[in-house]
């Protein structure tokens, strides 16, 4: 089973691409473009990410259909070839479809299963904890990755969730993909309270949280990024330089990507938890790395302003990219 450490380098979030048509609701079939699936996979490999995560937000496990999902993951997988780490979106709405789910991704090949909270009740300590604890115990040889993101699960996910999950002996739990919030104002508390059991992946701004984690004496292991999308190259520099500690070369990698525009409109920061799954595919299809296909519904509006800026950061992290790949991408 997958385990802490497995986890190195930089953790893709990948999109789901999809096909032609694939933004009317009376798309018929799969939907996902499983060459370019398989085609971005292997180019990931190649660029040495350390691991992906699908099927989470701007991963669209809200909207494709089961078998879509089956098919992409699978598409994921046997391009992979056991080279890294996958970790498979199974977030529903209860534990039994959960677990039903995490089953039959395990079948297909993949470890480890991204999991959220169920996306019903706002969740107590209590039954959040045990979520993860019963996850662990009807599907044992699967590790999961905590999706601790608080503007999905009705949570700001405090420490004491993590120290109950510790306390619970939820043991398939190795890892957790921090969002930005509660958990980053509190990383050196919680770090020092559940760091040895469990690691937490900051996002893309890992430079901002390497120092914490020297502080606090928890093992450095990555970090992970949406940005992956538009080409991995520059992301897995930043990776490279802070597993050797090299903090001179990784502030320069870091000012090299704080020249990109960002994919949100300037004061749009608030709006961005309604607009995050377009600004992603966005920012994927002005780059030149990544044919993502049309935005699925529901969330496929797209005002002006937020067009503009996917542009603009799509085609920034191009230009950006080119002084850290030796060949362009394979053509699409």
């Amino acid at each position: 089973m997958l385990s802490q450490d497995d986890m190195r380098g930089l953790c893709g979030m990948l999109i789901t691409p999809s096909l032609p048509g694939a933004d009317k609701a009376s798309f018929e079939g799969n939907n996902v473009n499983l060459v370019e699936a398989a085609r971005v996979t292997e180019e990931c490999i190649r660029a040495r990410v350390g691991s992906l995560a699908l099927c989470g937000t701007t991963g669209q496990g809200h909207s494709v259909t089961w078998e879509e999902k089956v098919s992409f993951i699978d598409t994921v997988v046997q391009v992979n070839k056991n080279r890294i780490p996958i970790f498979a979106g199974s977030t529903t709405l209860g534990t039994r479809e959960t677990a039903n789910q995490m089953k039959a991704l395990r079948d297909i090949g993949a470890p480890g299963a991204f999991v959220g909270l169920a996306l019903w009740q706002t969740p107590t300590i209590e039954n959040a904890s045990q979520w993860y604890k019963d996850l662990g115990e009807a599907v044992p040889d699967m590790g999961i990755m905590v999706y601790a993101n608080s503007n999905f699960f009705k949570t700001d996910f405090p420490q004491e969730l993590w120290e109950a999950i510790v306390a619970k002996k939820a043991r398939t739990v190795i890892t957790c993909k921090m969002s930005s919030g509660h958990m980053s104002q509190n990383l050196e508390s919680i770090l020092r309270a559940c760091g040895k059991a469990l690691f937490f992946m900051p996002g893309g701004g890992a430079l901002t949280t390497y120092e914490t984690f020297q502080k606090t004496g928890t093992k450095w292991r990555g970090f992970w990024s949406t940005a992956v999308n538009a080409g991995p190259e520059p992301l897995v520099a930043l990776a490279d330089a802070l597993e050797k500690g090299d903090l001179k070369r990784a502030e320069e990698v870091a000012a090299d990507m704080a020249t990109v525009p960002g994919h949100q409109p300037q004061g749009k920061r608030e709006q961005f938890r309604q607009m995050n799954v377009q600004a992603e595919q966005l920012r994927a299809k002005y780059s030149d790395f990544m044919d993502p296909g049309p935005l699925r519904p529901p969330y496929n509006d797209v005002p002006s302003d937020w067009l503009a800026a996917g542009m603009g950061a799509g085609r920034g992290w191009a230009e950006m990219r080119k002084k850290y790949i030796k060949a362009p991408a394979t053509a699409r």
